[in-house]
């Protein structure tokens, strides 16, 4: 049954006005298109380390979220929208969070970790698709050629991680909430500072860079 992977939990809250109201505003002329829209959305959402116990309206208000929130907040859309969307998990190899990681906090991540992504139902199938990385820190190129999660999806292209960190993929769910509690091993609000700000830097960083090259480029083409 489909209905269950239109439900709210407590924290895919897709009833809440504000998830109504982007739903509303991503509508696209059919399902697919809707679908699109809402990954382009969560796609530019900035990419930055949160807790997991956090509703996806508190993350559509913060405009920044992980893996985890980011996927929960498109879950939360999608199923505004009327679309049935589900949860995605699967191991990975810490290696996967290496350019995004400093070298204090990479070093406290367990040598596996869980890897949150979206499933949406659409055309009669099940089709995986994740936003994890924002697209002004990654762009459209991934760090890993093997993994394309990066690039602009097409509502059809079934999500595929590199085979380079994935372990085990786990079950598709329609509520992870137990999940989204376990207490966190070694994150509090002052480490989230420090990484976050780490990876503030550094897009900041490659912002500046880009600029350069694209300058260069110009002047070189003149």
């Amino acid at each position: 049954m489909l209905s269950e992977y239109l439900e709210k939990t407590r924290y895919c809250d897709c009833q809440n006005p504000e998830i109504k109201a982007k739903a509303r505003e991503l509508e696209g002329k059919d399902e697919t298109k809707t679908a699109v829209n809402v990954w382009k959305f969560i796609s530019y959402v900035p990419y930055r380390f949160d807790f997991w116990n956090v509703k996806a309206s508190e993350t559509l208000d913060k405009r920044y979220g992980m893996c985890t929130n980011k996927a929960n907040l498109q879950i939360a859309i999608l199923r505004a929208a009327g679309i049935p969307a589900a949860y995605g998990t699967m191991k990975i190899r810490k290696s996967a969070l290496l350019d995004v990681s400093s070298p204090d906090f990479y070093e406290k991540i367990s040598p596996v970790t869980t890897h949150i992504f979206a499933y949406v139902y659409l055309n009669g199938e099940w089709i995986a698709t994740d936003a994890t990385r924002d697209r002004t820190l990654e762009g459209d190129v991934p760090h890993d050629p093997l993994d394309n999660r990066a690039y602009p999806w097409d509502g059809k292209t079934n999500y595929k991680k590199s085979p380079n960190f994935v372990i085990s993929e786990g079950k598709m769910s329609a509520n992870i909430d137990k999940k989204l509690e376990i207490k966190p091993r070694f994150i509090t609000p002052e480490v989230l500072e420090r990484i976050n700000t780490h990876i503030d830097n550094m897009q900041e960083r490659r912002s500046h860079e880009s600029k350069h090259n694209e300058k260069e480029s110009a002047h070189h083409c003149g």
